[in-house]
């Protein structure tokens, strides 16, 4: 019976991400879609305050070449009351698409890579944060 818990938790893997690039005379923007099985949400990348739930949180590794200012463009959130953190939250669920836009020194194809941390709930419960790294090729223009 273990063996059947641990199995049930592991396949529990209610987001898929696919992570693309496409250049542009400064850079890049990079889109990464997450796919969140129904009934489940990940959070904004902005909560409306501290101590609830973890935002979805985009990295991208230093390069010598590739400049990121930070900036994550995420589809309006729905903003509700969540009793479970017994405060008001911002989520996505569904199909979510994030852009990050990085900037590129240099010509030339060059390479993206990053991480993205997130929270996934249902009405019942949470999962543990889980962080899912990326790495998208930008050809030359």
């Amino acid at each position: 019976m273990i063996g059947l818990g641990v199995l049930q938790a592991t396949a529990q893997r209610p987001v898929q991400w696919t992570f693309s690039a496409v250049g542009n005379e400064a850079g890049a923007l990079v889109t990464a879609r997450a796919l969140v099985d129904a009934g489940w949400h990940i959070y904004a990348t902005e909560l409306p305050q501290d101590g609830g739930p973890l935002p979805t949180i985009f990295q991208v590794e230093p390069e010598d070449s590739v400049l990121w200012n930070g900036t994550v463009l995420e589809p309006d959130p729905e903003d509700v009351y969540d009793p479970n953190f017994g405060m008001p939250v911002s989520y996505h669920s569904g199909e979510v698409v994030f852009r990050i836009p990085v900037d590129h020194e240099g010509g030339g194809a060059f390479t993206v890579a990053g991480v993205v941390e997130f929270m996934v709930c249902n009405e019942e419960m949470c999962l543990p944060p889980t962080t899912v790294p990326f790495r998208v090729a930008v050809p030359a223009l």
